[in-house]
């Protein structure tokens, strides 16, 4: 016999995917990602693509502000912020670094 107890003060929370592009809307495959908190300002998660398909995937409560640094070998760095609403999917274009 078992019991299950259900948690009746559970936090919603939504599914959100990223793409990260160049220029030309060209996937790029590695990146890796850091979303601050605004609020807070602590780090809520660091984040790296899928080698094959470079989505990422970040699960948070809706309606939160972050701060995003967005990295990738060969591209400058994007900081922005985002609010992670409705909109549950996003994506980023990187600018090629001068060589």
């Amino acid at each position: 016999i078992y019991e299950v107890c259900f948690v009746k003060d559970q936090i919603a929370l939504n599914v959100y995917k990223i793409f990260v592009s160049d220029e030309n809307s060209k996937v790029i495959k590695k990146v890796e990602i850091r979303l601050t908190e605004k609020e807070t300002q602590q780090q809520f998660g660091k984040y790296k693509s899928n080698r094959i398909s470079g989505k990422l995937i970040i699960i948070s409560e809706p309606n939160k502000e972050y701060e995003v640094e967005i990295e990738a070998n060969g591209y400058e760095t994007l900081k922005t912020q985002i609010n992670l609403d409705k909109e549950q999917q996003l994506t980023f274009k990187l600018i090629k670094k001068d060589e």
